[in-house]
Order: C-alpha cells, then structure tokens, then sequence
C-alpha cells in the first residue's frame, strides 16, 4: 500500500512541475534550420571551413564548422589556447594526431576529441584525404578568425597570428610535425 501510495504522490507532483526551466525555455525568435552537405550556413569563410551554425543562431553559445582537406598529410594551426572556449572536434573521415596539453591523442573517423578552455591544443592530419566538424561553446570571436584566415593565409602568417591574438586565442607554440 504504501508503495501505491508513493508512486501516486510522485506521478502527481511530476504533473504539476513544469518541465522547463527559465535557462531552458526557447527563444520564440529563433527558427530551426537545416544545411545540407557540402553547403554552409552563410558564404564559406574559408576552404577548409565553413559555417554550419553560427554564433548568431545560438546567441553567442555555439557555433559549428566542418573542414574537408584532400591534400594531406598536412599541419593544422599553430599551437593555441582559447581562455574562454571549449573546442570538440569530431573526425568524419581520415586519421590525425592531436596535441592537448602534454598529451598526443591518435583520432580516426567517429572519434571525438575534447580541447578544453585553458588547454593549449593543435593537431596533424596524418590521412590524404579528412573531414571533420569542430565546434566551440561558447561561440566567441571563431567566425571572424576564420573569415580572417581566408584573406591571410597561407600568404601572411604573422598577419594571422596578430588577429588570432587580437581575438582572444593566442598561438602559444609552433604547428605539429607528423612525427
């Protein structure tokens, strides 16, 4: 009986507790889109990666890339640390080596990788031929680092390095080697 009684109170209290929190509750303003593949949200800001939900779709708490390389293997940026950003690649095809810290991380297609704030991080595509999709949470200033890379590099790269300074992600050490 008290069983019964419990399940009862429990299955009442849940009916009355909205299921929504203030945090949670959506933004009316904000409409669900779809980009489909090979397409980006926007103008492709660079060859290697292009937008697929902007910054300005999450109010500043996410934004999503894909990057598609089929002339590896091939250096990706320079070491780098965002202090207020955490960054999670996803690997969709080829194999690469990341540096997170002090550690080396082998990833290859369906593999995540975490880098977080405050860890510097860089990576190799060791494969010919990669893609991946990488985010940051929150979004910050990352569509305009890489608007700028596409003027910048690979011509200028001390150009590139000011404005990733300039943007709150320093480059802290060189790009990795496919040792």
């Amino acid at each position: 009986m008290k069983r019964r009684h419990f399940l009862g109170t429990t299955l009442a209290a849940s009916l009355t507790t909205p299921t929504l929190t203030a945090s949670a509750t959506p933004d009316a303003s904000v409409k669900p889109f779809i980009v489909k593949a090979g397409k980006a949200r926007s103008e492709p800001l660079n060859p290697g990666g292009i937008l697929k939900v902007s910054g300005k779709d999450t109010g500043g708490q996410f934004c999503l890339f894909e990057t598609a390389n089929e002339s590896g293997p091939m250096a990706g940026p320079p070491l780098h640390v965002h202090p207020n950003q955490d960054e999670v690649f996803m690997i969709v095809e080829g194999e690469f080596v990341f540096q997170v810290g002090n550690e080396r991380i082998a990833a290859s297609a369906g593999d995540v990788v975490f880098g977080p704030r405050n860890v510097p991080h860089t990576f190799y595509q060791k494969s010919k031929k990669a893609r991946m999709i990488f985010s940051y949470n929150p979004a910050g200033k990352m569509e305009t680092i890489m608007n700028e890379m596409t003027k910048l590099m690979p011509a200028n790269p001390q150009a590139f390095a000011k404005v990733c300074a300039e943007n709150d992600v320093p480059f802290v050490g060189p790009p990795m080697t496919g040792e």
